[in-house]
């Protein structure tokens, strides 16, 4: 009979927990209990196991309390539980720094693609990577670096051609990219940057032409000379708010089109946007040592014209009066500039400040510096002049139609540029001669049209235009000069409008249409032979 009233109780205890009678006790959650049955939650690498706290009568509660996280399985480096993470990589070789850190000091024989330093050797902590350690290493695809990293090498990467990705751990120490690190990984097209940088040196990421965008963390106060120079596809940089410095020639050759510069700036180096040549748009506020005027960088005092925005569609630009110095680099590139403006204030112009302006052809000079015709001299602002005036009121011989650039000086009506990007071009009819290097190394040219009243196509007028293909040249042609159309590989067809006969009668300089290909010469009565 006890044993019956014992069976009884126990059923009534296990019915009243379970729900189907009232539990008349007060709950405590307070067991740790690791089964499936209380279980909210898988454990990962990443993070353990979390479970529902209970009541010694077996309820579960909603507080909540975690496990440990799995140890990775890895098979072949990777983790059969969470296959993004790969292990450490062997038989990298390392130097010590002191008794608690050290150095990666050669790849040793490590052949990973992919790279994870470790945080810890042998219980030191990896807080560098000397000098070209991987320099040159073409396996490298991908580089995790750990965050008790300090500085990375100079040259420490260069020439990785097919490094794609470099990763740094969270709460990353590193405040150095030391100089060349990361110069000519052509394939590098991402990096983000740890927020502990501080230094970025001279060339670092140099020639990494497929990087599209960088953002330059808040805690970076420099960056040094020619660091992103020739990164040509760089279209996006966003700039430390606290960065004091930028080295010369930092963003040379790069695809900028627009820039914001830090109201901490305190030096800017010369050419830094030097061939930027979309670069339209400079902006900086409240600055103690810099000033932007019409999107164009000035020194505070406006006596210095530091940086022409290059990849503006103005022909024409008057420097501002004040202005008593143009700096290095300053317009250098500008392709659309064709005439410019010097004002009466203005006693020096910097080095190469000119140079590549293929279009400057017009100088109104109201300084007393000597500006030569052709000379190399002052910056190279006069290299391209046709004209050097001293007075406002003397009338300009140019004319800029459909990006034409005519020059017209009562004898000739001369076509000596062109600004324009169509494939496909007809010169206007009043031209009379198309002179040397007019459309030199002009990619976008795919046809011409040279009718009209033309009577000579000058030296080198179209040479190295790669893609040019068909030609029409109007009878009117009598001379078509050296090299006039070298190196136009893809030419098919040239139409002359006259006969064969004069066409064998035109002048036709050495080497006229040397590298051009198998071509056919029409002409009204018959093709050349």
């Amino acid at each position: 009979m006890k044993k019956f009233a014992l069976v009884i109780l126990t059923a009534f205890l296990m019915l009243s927990c379970f729900g189907l009678v009232a539990c008349k006790h007060e709950h405590v959650f307070d067991k740790q209990v690791t089964k499936s049955t209380y279980r909210k939650s898988i454990a990962t690498c990443e993070t353990g196991a979390v479970y529902y706290k209970s009541c010694a009568c077996g309820e579960a509660g909603t507080e909540t309390f975690s496990t440990l996280p799995l140890e990775h399985l890895y098979v072949n480096r990777k983790c059969l539980r969470c296959p993004s993470v790969l292990a450490t990589s062997r038989g990298l070789i390392y130097k010590n720094v002191d008794e608690n850190s050290c150095l990666v000091f050669s790849l040793g024989t490590c052949t990973d693609n992919d790279i994870v330093i470790p945080a810890e050797n042998e219980g030191k902590r990896v807080i560098g990577i000397e000098n070209e350690v991987f320099k040159g290493y073409d396996n490298l695809e991908s580089i995790i670096i750990p965050n008790t990293m300090l500085s990375i090498g100079k040259y420490a990467f260069s020439g990785c051609t097919n490094l794609k990705t470099v990763t740094f751990a969270e709460n990353s120490l590193l405040t150095t990219i030391n100089e060349g690190a990361f110069e000519y990984c052509s394939k590098l097209e991402d990096i983000l940057m740890p927020n502990s940088l501080e230094e970025i040196k001279s060339s670092a990421f140099s020639n990494c032409t497929s990087l599209e965008e960088v953002t330059i963390p808040n805690s970076t106060i420099s960056i040094g000379k020619d660091a992103f120079t020739h990164c040509f596809n760089l279209r996006n940089v966003t700039l430390s708010n606290s960065l004091e410095s930028i080295g010369d020639k930092a963003f040379a050759h790069c695809n900028l089109e627009a820039i914001v510069l830090p109201t901490t700036l305190k030096s800017i180096g010369s050419g830094v946007f030097v061939s930027c040549t979309r670069l339209t748009k400079i902006e900086l506020s409240n600055n103690e040592n810099f000033k932007v005027i019409d999107d164009n960088l000035y020194t505070n005092d406006e006596k210095t014209l530091l940086q022409y925005a290059i990849g503006k569609t103005a022909t024409s630009f008057a420097i501002p009066q004040g202005v008593t110095y143009i700096g290095e680099n300053a317009f250098a590139y500008a392709q659309n500039l064709v005439s410019i403006t010097l004002p009466s204030t203005l006693t020096k112009i910097g080095d190469e400040a000119f140079n590549d302006c293929l279009n400057l052809f017009e100088i109104y000079n109201l300084s007393n510096i000597d500006i030569v015709k052709g000379s190399n001299k002052n910056g190279n602002i006069a290299y391209k002049a046709r004209d050097i005036y001293n007075s406002l009121s003397i009338q300009s011989k140019l004319n800029i139609e459909n990006g034409y650039i005519i020059y017209a000086d009562g004898q000739e009506t001369s076509l000596i540029g062109y600004l324009g990007l169509e494939t496909e071009l007809e010169i206007p009819s009043y031209v009379t001669k198309i002179e040397g290097n007019t459309f030199e190394h002009n990619n976008q040219i795919e046809t011409i049209s040279i009718l009209g009243a033309v009577t000579s196509i000058e030296g080198l007028a179209f040479a190295y235009c790669i893609n040019l293909k068909d030609i029409t040249i109007g009878k009117n042609v009598t001379n078509i000069g050296m090299g006039a159309f070298l190196g136009c590989s893809k030419i098919e067809t040239i139409t002359f409008e006259g006969t064969i006969a004069e066409w064998n009668n035109i002048t036709k300089g050495f080497s006229w249409d040397f590298s051009t290909g198998s071509k056919t010469i029409t002409c009204s009565d018959g093709i050349v032979e």
